[in-house]
């Protein structure tokens, strides 16, 4: 299949993806099939927090950071659960609240229990797969991957040796569920890089390509509706962040398959930079990391437009120790593989490089 065949059918299947883009912010989403009891905005877990004195009280706990104490009061609000709808999400937080303690190990037993349970709310199920994806994911969680991997369906889902292929085996597996907007973003980038590696390198058939992206727009579009739903939601509205920086990362590389625009990226960058900045000073680092990393990919941007997006990030005082800034440093060793990323933002804006050099980096680490 030539690269120009590759383009065309792309092109053909990705056409809606535009539309999207443009009404992201203002699409409806229609009525989640709920049972009577519960609904997008009448969720189990404000029902629980209204009627379940221990919930209530967990709840403080695991805002407060004391994660132990919140998983003895789920552990208590569980006998008041009044059906199993209820019991999943009181479930799921005391899995949470173990995964945040870091036992692993209990946390990992708790979301598979979830997962294996017909009578669990399927928005838990789903989030207990989108937890063990995210551990996948975590350098910290990788010694556990023996635990997540011991039995069906987990032992075909994580593919040894391969990290990003079990991130969007795992990825699928919670949208089998529901389509969860983090997992569909991990699924959809997946697709993405492979459909950008067939049009620079070939090698990928006609009927593959099509498929690739007919899923794309599926999870595009399901993404979208899902980013209403966290808004709606207060017990999911701290994930807008991250959910934000990987649909600016998915748009990114969607231009490079010439399915969203230019403009239509750097918006949801800036969107993306917007929605950290709401965490506190120096939050957004990451934001605008990957913001100046896809404005250097793109030949008719240039320094000057990455000096205004991450300049902050090495003048102020509020980035020090910052995540991003921890990151940086790590990446000197390539512990993430990021650093020819970090590189290539390097060549193109000569502060962010001095930048570098002190916090650790050398001349000889941006040879290539």
């Amino acid at each position: 299949m030539t690269t120009q065949n590759i383009v065309l059918v792309i092109v053909a299947t990705l056409l809606l993806v535009a539309g999207v883009v443009v009404g992201a912010w203002y699409f409806y989403l229609k009525p989640v099939q709920v049972p009577a009891t519960y609904s997008v905005l009448e969720t189990p877990h404000l029902s629980l927090v209204n009627e379940n004195t221990a919930y209530a009280e967990a709840e403080s706990f695991f805002a407060s950071g004391q994660y132990g104490q919140a998983k003895i009061k789920y552990l208590e609000a569980l006998l008041d659960a009044r059906d199993p709808i209820q019991e999943s999400q009181i479930e799921f937080k005391i899995a949470l609240s173990a995964e945040k303690s870091g036992d692993y190990p209990d946390a990992i037993t708790r979301y598979k229990m979830i997962i294996g349970k017909a009578t669990s709310y399927r928005f838990t199920r789903a989030a207990s797969a989108q937890q063990l994806m995210l551990m996948v994911m975590e350098p910290a969680a990788q010694r556990y991957l023996p635990l997540i991997s011991a039995d069906a369906p987990y032992s075909e889902i994580v593919v040894a040796g391969d990290r990003e292929m079990t991130k969007k085996n795992m990825a699928e597996y919670a949208s089998s569920f529901y389509p969860l907007a983090l997992p569909e973003l991990i699924a959809a980038t997946w697709y993405g890089q492979q459909l950008l590696t067939a049009v620079r390198e070939g090698g990928m058939s006609t009927s593959t390509a099509l498929q690739y992206g007919e899923k794309i727009r599926q999870k595009v579009e399901n993404v979208e509706k899902d980013i209403v739903r966290i808004q709606n939601d207060p017990n999911e509205r701290r994930l807008i962040p991250d959910v934000m920086n990987r649909k600016a990362i998915l748009y990114g590389l969607l231009t490079g398959l010439r399915q969203v625009s230019i403009d239509n990226a750097r918006a949801a960058f800036e969107t993306a930079i917007q929605m950290n900045a709401v965490n506190g000073p120096g939050q957004d680092g990451f934001s605008r990391y990957f913001y100046a990393f896809f404005i250097s990919q793109v030949p008719t941007l240039g320094s000057s437009d990455i000096q205004a997006v991450l300049r902050p990030v090495y003048t102020d005082p509020a980035y020090v120790g910052s995540p991003v800034v921890t990151f940086f440093m790590g990446e000197k060793n390539n512990a993430l593989r990021q650093k020819a990323n970090i590189t290539a933002v390097a060549q193109k804006d000569a502060d962010f490089k001095a930048f570098l050099m002190t916090i650790g980096w050398t001349g000889a680490d941006f040879e290539r």
